[in-house]
């Protein structure tokens, strides 16, 4: 049995490309060769890296607030943006629970701010047994909803840029 805090497998050259740690020794986030402090503490997973050293995307397992949360996502690289996330997410008590996919705009060309937050554009996800289709304009909108929920009811509307219901059909 081999038994680590941290494993770290290198290229040729010594430059980290997978970091695969626990919650004491999980990297930094690495943007524009600068490191930021993860905003999420108690995480442990795994951090794929590019030839440059920066974070491409990974795997991670923790707690937000008193949610397990379990989470992979892939980044774009430029500039970098997640760009699709697949996430778990349950209460300590399993009352309340979700999991979903998400595929995000990436960022404009030229963009350096230290945000990896693109624009949410498709939402698919469970939620408590309410199934639903979500579909953002390119501001993050909600504009389409689609689902069927709990009880077996469907539902297709339309959305204004207010989030106000413009068409219905079903339940």
């Amino acid at each position: 049995m081999l038994t680590v805090q941290r494993i770290n497998i290198t290229d040729a050259d010594g430059k980290t490309r997978l970091a695969i740690a626990n919650s004491a020794r999980f990297p930094d986030a690495v943007v524009h060769g600068k490191i930021y402090p993860r905003s999420i503490h108690d995480t442990a997973g795994l951090v794929f890296f590019d030839e440059k050293g920066e974070e491409t995307g990974g795997l991670a397992s923790t707690k937000l607030r008193n949610d397990d949360v379990a989470n992979i996502t892939f980044d774009f690289t430029a500039p970098r943006t997640d760009g699709i996330r697949m996430i778990k997410q349950e209460s300590a008590d399993g009352q309340h629970w979700q999991a979903g996919f998400n595929i995000l705009d990436r960022r404009p060309n030229g963009s350096r701010d230290d945000s990896s937050q693109g624009g949410q554009r498709i939402t698919l996800a469970d939620e408590n047994q309410n199934a639903q289709l979500l579909i953002a304009d390119t501001a993050g909108r909600p504009r389409i909803r689609i689902g069927v929920d709990r009880n077996g009811e469907p539902r297709i509307e339309t959305l204004n840029p207010e989030g106000k219901v413009v068409y219905h059909a079903g339940g």
